[in-house]
């Protein structure tokens, strides 16, 4: 896993945004809050979302040019589940909707690095 700064308009989410969560992250954003403890989960290959879609969108309602990423390999360094039994997800379905704009409900995919389950308050927006 690499850290770095990335333009946001090269990350491509794979879910939604709920309006409410947005605005919340827009406000912790002013607030200085959020960025730099929790960077975007990235894909580093394709640039693909993996967790922080409402950080990205706050960002680009803010219009922040710049954001910070944690660009992992997403088969190797990543688990998935999915937040929505009606939902099935794959790792191959998050990268195709990633690319292809065709995206998931909002919070409908959980990732987590390798051997550390998140708790179940689960992460930030």
């Amino acid at each position: 896993m690499t850290r770095a700064t990335l333009p946001v308009d090269t990350l491509r989410p794979h879910e939604e945004v709920d309006p409410t969560n947005l605005a919340r992250t827009i406000q912790e954003i002013k607030n200085g809050e959020l960025l730099q403890d929790y960077p975007i989960l990235v894909d580093e290959e394709t640039y693909v979302i993996l967790d922080g879609h409402h950080r990205h969108a706050a960002c680009k309602a803010l219009g922040i040019a710049l954001v910070p990423c944690l660009l992992v390999d997403y088969e190797v360094e990543v688990e998935l589940e999915s937040r929505r039994p009606e939902i099935h997800v794959s790792k191959t379905e998050v990268i195709r909707r990633g690319l292809s704009g065709e995206l998931y409900p909002p919070k409908s995919t959980r990732h987590y690095f390798v051997n550390s389950r998140p708790s179940p308050a689960g992460s930030p927006s």
